[in-house]
């Protein structure tokens, strides 16, 4: 059975935009079926260049791989899908949409190809497409997690936290029990950040602060996205009017970035908050020795040091 995709899906894919720029990736005259020698040697290129993809510092190796591949075998969606996935990580995004458009017009049920173009249309902020994308992706192959979560992701973005937190509570059950059945599985997030955002806006604050718990804990102690979810607990303490542990978390976060002005004007809120005007005064001083450019990098980590870890609050 053919699945017919939804006018919303197609948003940017008139036959003349798709057409433009289908050929500039694949060789219409390319017809013949390829050899199983050829197919071999294309799918092995295909196959490295999915993995050299992981590590960005061998983005361009990969692109030379896949593009060794389409050279054999042009018109393969799953080729140019991985294509449009490399130059996205490459932050070619306007590239990478074009050769995702290109997959998208010779096989329509190529739900790679789907996904890479949501992400570039993501990232360009058209986020209406980014989402027909997603769901046009979920329809051809039902429920698959990395799916959910891209499309989790938008509307995080849109403001529609309920939907999104339904979506990734979804996916999270979907992994938990891929991990259940096979333990070779890779060890999931069990506590995305976006599930936090969702928790947060919704002011559902104790679920924030047990979200960020166990994403702190996934992460390890060297993670450089450990401070978002300190700011996310933050917050939520925050909502609860536990100002002490909201300025234990912004203090964490002031160990990675001690001239984040931000950070520092959330402790003084806080210490405001609670009538501890000793602490707020200081914590004064020091926004104001920033506003100033009083204080050089090293100097601000300095004075950092010796408020933050040596002065008894």
């Amino acid at each position: 059975m053919v699945m017919k995709l939804g006018s919303s899906a197609l948003l940017s894919l008139t036959t003349a935009a798709i057409s433009a720029v289908a050929i500039t990736v694949w060789h219409p005259t390319c017809v013949c079926a390829l050899s199983a020698k050829d197919n071999a040697t294309a799918y092995a290129l295909y196959s490295c260049a999915k993995q050299r993809k992981k590590d960005t510092a061998s983005l361009n190796a990969a692109l030379t791989n896949i593009n060794s591949a389409l050279d054999i075998d042009p018109r393969n969606p799953n080729y140019l899908a991985e294509k449009a996935s490399i130059l996205f990580g490459m932050e070619e995004d306007e590239e990478s949409l074009k050769v995702a458009l290109a997959a998208i017009k010779i096989e329509p049920r190529c739900g790679p190809a789907w996904t890479a173009a949501g992400k570039d249309y993501e990232r360009l902020g058209r986020l209406q497409e980014a989402l027909a994308a997603f769901d046009t992706a979920d329809k051809i192959e039902p429920n698959n997690h990395y799916y959910l979560e891209n499309r989790a992701k938008v509307l995080v973005v849109l403001k529609r936290y309920a939907e999104a937190e339904r979506c990734l509570e979804l996916v999270l059950a979907q992994r938990k029990a891929i991990m259940a059945a096979n333990p070779h599985a890779p060890n999931f997030n069990p506590a995305p950040f976006e599930l936090g955002v969702c928790f947060l806006e919704q002011q559902k604050w104790n679920e924030t602060i047990k979200n960020s718990d166990a994403g702190l804990k996934f992460i390890g102690p060297n993670d450089i996205h450990r401070s978002e979810y300190f700011r996310l607990r933050a917050e939520a303490y925050e909502g609860l009017k536990d100002y002490a542990h909201a300025i234990a978390d912004y203090k964490q976060i002031l160990k990675s970035a001690p001239d984040d002005r931000r950070t520092h004007q959330r402790i003084l809120s806080d210490y405001e908050a609670m009538g501890d005007k000793a602490n707020a005064i200081h914590e004064r001083k020091i926004i104001d020795a920033f506003d100033n450019d009083i204080l050089g990098e090293e100097e601000q980590r300095e004075h950092y040091e010796r408020t933050y870890l040596h002065k008894p609050n």
